[in-house]
C-alpha cells in the first residue's frame, strides 16, 4: 500500500511553487511520465500533460529563486559545491596477476564536468533548446483549431447572407 506523500507546511506568503507544481515535481521524481505525473498531481485527465508542462515552464522560471531561498546562491553554489566538484580526484589502480601493484591519484573529469553542468543548467545559464515535441504538438493544434474556427466563422456568414 502506498502512501501519498507529506510535504513540508511552508506558510502561503512564503512558497516559491504550488502544491500541485510541488506534487508534480514528486511524482515525475518517483519516474512517472508527464502525463501521469499531470494526472496524480491534480490537473485534468483530458488536458494533464499540457498542464504540467505549462507547470515545469513555470517551476524552471522559479528555479534562480527557489535556488537563492533554499541558500544555493551564485556564491554558495560557487564556493560551497563547484570548486570542491571542479578540483575532484579518484585513485586508480593497477593490477598484475591479481595484486594491487600501483595507485595513483588523478583528475576526476566526469564528476568535475558534471557538476559544472548541473549548475549551468540549474542557473539557467544555457541557451534556450529547441522547442519540445510537446509545445510543437499545441501550436499544432491552435493552428488547427484556429483554422476549424475561420470555417465555422465563413460558415456563420455564408448563412447570413
Amino acid at each position: 500500500m502506498s502512501s501519498s506523500p507529506q510535504f513540508p507546511r511552508i506558510p502561503r506568503g512564503q512558497r516559491t511553487l504550488t502544491t500541485r507544481q510541488t506534487k508534480l515535481v514528486y511524482n515525475l521524481s518517483k519516474g512517472m511520465t508527464l502525463e501521469q505525473a499531470g494526472i496524480a498531481s491534480g490537473y485534468s485527465k483530458r488536458s494533464a500533460a499540457q498542464c504540467a508542462f505549462q507547470a515545469l515552464e513555470a517551476i524552471r522560471e522559479k528555479m534562480p529563486q527557489i535556488l537563492d531561498k533554499a541558500g544555493l546562491t551564485d556564491y554558495a553554489l560557487v564556493e560551497r559545491y563547484l570548486k570542491p566538484a571542479l578540483e575532484a580526484q579518484e585513485t586508480e589502480f593497477a593490477k598484475f596477476e591479481g595484486q594491487i601493484t600501483d595507485s595513483r591519484d588523478v583528475i576526476a573529469w566526469g564528476p568535475r564536468l558534471q557538476a559544472l553542468d548541473m549548475a549551468f543548467n540549474l542557473k539557467g545559464s544555457y541557451a534556450p533548446k529547441e522547442t519540445h515535441n510537446l509545445v510543437a504538438g499545441i501550436v499544432q493544434l491552435n493552428v488547427q483549431e484556429v483554422k476549424s474556427a475561420e470555417d465555422t466563422l465563413r460558415i456563420l456568414q455564408a448563412t447570413e447572407d
